[in-house]
């Protein structure tokens, strides 16, 4: 199961197994196409939410502001490529590493070609 979300990012998700109900991270993206952030190994969604949020505030280059991307009990990768010359962030939410970042540089490379690099990928259990 795949759905997509644009903000200048894509979500796609493929979940499975249950992770520990500690387990909880997060993805912010900044409208701007260069700020983000995660976090990784919180006690609750809110909590994995705002550190997301409060690291990608702290990273962007702009006051565009910062989305929530995903929160996640599973695993995340971030990509970033070009659209339209504008840098766009793809979020992929999945059960292991590798399947989030199959995921996150498929959905980049659909419309962003060979500008595509991933910037993270993690697990929400990562400490």
């Amino acid at each position: 199961m795949r759905h997509a979300l644009a903000y200048p990012a894509a979500l796609g998700l493929a979940l499975a197994a249950t992770p520990s109900l500690a387990d909880w991270g997060g993805v912010a993206v900044n409208a701007d196409g260069i700020g983000w952030g995660y976090s990784a190994g919180w006690n609750s969604r809110a909590d994995a939410r705002d550190r997301a949020m409060h690291y990608c505030r702290e990273y962007s280059e702009t006051d565009a502001g910062c989305t929530e991307a995903v929160t996640t009990r599973y695993c995340a990768a971030i990509v970033r490529g070009r659209v339209n010359s504008a840098p766009t962030f793809f979020v992929v939410e999945a059960r292991n590493r590798d399947a989030a970042e199959t995921g996150a540089l498929t959905d980049c490379r659909e419309v962003a070609g060979a500008s595509c690099e991933l910037r993270r990928k993690f697990c929400a259990d990562d400490l």
